[in-house]
């Protein structure tokens, strides 16, 4: 090794020396060693090239050893831009900057420190404000359950009271059918009555010819007690017989006389009932149509009713099913906030870890300026940084990565 390659070793100066140097391509020292050795002869005088040129042995010499130590010089400079070039960028700090970045660190640190207590308080705020809308809407999906319930037991009910009014609607119809069949049986009763009164007025003829049988019985009778008168004695006999004749021809007559005027009674209570009757029938006919009718009315209006509250209960009913349903919904969404409180978890766990290298590296640089984690940090973050993000590929939200074919956890 030669004095001039030794000399242009890395040394404790070196580096304050190749930092200048690396602002100088190949081409420019080369100009400027030039620039040197013409400066050098022009500013030497004759008489000191005399002496070298007589030690060397002969003119001329002197030039070409200095030119020799010139080209020296640009080799070795050359060689120490290439060395710069190759020199490690983690450079030992200069004390300055050592506490520079300390105190740069150390601040990041602390504010790292406000920003993961504002974390905090942000997980707790939502945390309270869910559970609380948690019981909200708990209270909420209850109410709906019970109206859901209360609305079954009601359907149910409603079911059983339908059915019973079904059956007594069906009653009122068959009594509308028996009220309507009234008038033809008030009609045949009518002509039953007719018929007796028909039957009462030829009894009558009967019992005028009873009262002429009494009557002639009557004359026989007298016609024989005064023949028994005419016979004296021997006509005894035939005048009791006579006697009896004119008492049963008179009890004849008053008989006849009772079932006349009997007949006579019953013949005018049925030919004025009749009459009043047929007087009265007409109109209660005419309110018997109008109550079948009504019948007929409330059984269509029942049905119509029946089928419009049975649509309006199910219309109701199924709103409150999906009313619960939705509320149900909103209580898994809301626990969404568990999801964020576990991310938030996530993060502060992956900048713990950053900032514990961080502190290492902040004691070192304060300490002994001899920062060797400064120069493995970059791995180590990087390395932290894919452990949170192979992590987080466990825990992807479900419906942000529905296209995916990749596993999915739910967190709730």
């Amino acid at each position: 090794m030669s004095f001039f390659t030794a000399a242009f070793q890395p040394s404790a100066c070196w580096h304050a020396s190749v930092k200048k140097i690396q602002a100088f391509e190949p081409k420019q020292l080369r100009i400027m060693a030039a620039l040197l050795l013409a400066l050098l002869l022009r500013l030497l005088p004759a008489s000191y090239l005399a002496a070298p040129d007589r030690l060397l042995g002969r003119p001329g010499d002197c030039i070409l050893f200095l030119f020799f130590c010139m080209l020296l010089v640009i080799v070795a400079l050359h060689r120490a831009h290439n060395q710069a070039e190759h020199l490690p960028t983690q450079a030992l700090p200069d004390p300055a900057i050592a506490a520079s970045v300390a105190n740069v660190l150390d601040r990041h640190l602390q504010l790292d420190g406000e920003i993961d207590n504002k974390l905090m308080e942000v997980v707790a705020d939502t945390e309270t404000s869910a559970l609380e809308i948690i019981h909200n809407v708990r209270q909420l999906y209850d109410t709906a359950s019970t109206l859901v319930n209360y609305l079954d037991h009601s359907n149910m009910k409603g079911s059983s009271l339908e059915k019973e009014i079904v059956s007594s609607v069906a009653f009122i119809v068959e009594i509308g059918s028996f009220v309507e069949q009234m008038p033809a049986k008030i009609a045949r009763d009518l002509e039953n009555v007719q018929n007796v009164a028909t039957e009462i007025k030829a009894m009558s003829g009967l019992v005028q010819a009873v009262h002429d049988i009494s009557m002639q019985s009557h004359l026989l009778a007298v016609n024989a007690a005064i023949e028994a008168s005419r016979a004296g004695a021997a006509g005894a006999a035939f005048r009791a017989v006579a006697n009896e004749m004119r008492i049963l021809a008179t009890n004849s007559e008053d008989v006849a006389k009772k079932i006349h005027g009997g007949l006579s009674r019953a013949r005018h209570v049925l030919e004025h009932g009749i009459a009043s009757s047929i007087a009265s029938s007409a109109q209660e006919l005419e309110q018997v149509g109008h109550a079948v009718e009504s019948i007929r009315k409330i059984q269509d209006n029942f049905e119509d009713i029946s089928q419009y509250y049975k649509t309006r209960f199910l219309v109701v009913t199924k709103h409150n099913v999906d009313l619960a349903k939705s509320i149900g919904d909103a209580l898994g969404t809301i626990q969404y906030q568990d999801v964020v409180r576990q991310c938030v978890d996530r993060i502060r766990h992956v900048i713990g870890q950053r900032n514990h290298f961080l502190k290492t590296t902040v004691g070192q640089l304060n300490v002994d300026k001899q920062p060797a984690t400064l120069l493995e940090l970059p791995d180590l973050l990087e390395m932290i940084r894919l452990d949170y993000l192979e992590e987080e590929n466990k825990h992807k939200h479900s419906a942000r990565h529905a296209l995916s074919t990749e596993l999915k956890i739910e967190l709730f």
